[in-house]
């Protein structure tokens, strides 16, 4: 039995270049410990900001620019609202930065939840064109 197993170490690899970059930028550039403190919430970030534009791509190929619009009004109205309240609560910018983590996924679910209904609504297609080979192929040979 054949396991595959690159998926799996390819995002680790992948996780751990853009951490190691981060890394590297801050300490050379920025050169604040508060900015290295929050690089590991960035990184868990990639993986939800890549299922946002996922969905955000199905919506445009689908032609159904309007959940784009929604994910975006979803996703603005809630930061909004939520991100100064997590700066007064006091968690400061790791509670704007875990409002930003949940929102991305939440936005992003909406969208699909409606391409998910929809794509399970289409009718299944019709293999009448096919009906009258299928009785050809099927006669016996002999």
């Amino acid at each position: 039995m054949v396991q595959y197993t690159a998926i799996p170490y390819d995002a680790e690899m992948r996780v751990l270049v853009i951490y190691m970059a981060g890394v590297y930028i801050v300490s050379s550039n920025i050169r604040k410990a508060e900015a290295l403190a929050l690089l590991p919430l960035v990184v868990v970030g990639v993986f939800p900001y890549f299922l946002f534009h996922l969905v955000w791509s199905g919506c445009l190929a689908v032609d159904r620019t309007e959940l784009n619009s929604l994910m975006l009004i979803v996703q603005f109205s809630v930061q909004a609202v939520f991100s100064p309240v997590m700066v007064i609560l006091g968690f400061g910018i790791w509670g704007v930065a875990l409002v930003y983590l949940i929102l991305v996924p939440l936005s992003a679910s909406i969208p699909s939840l409606f391409m998910l209904l929809r794509v399970l609504s289409l009718s299944r297609p019709s293999l009448s064109v096919f009906e009258g080979a299928s009785i050809f192929w099927s006669s016996p040979l002999w």
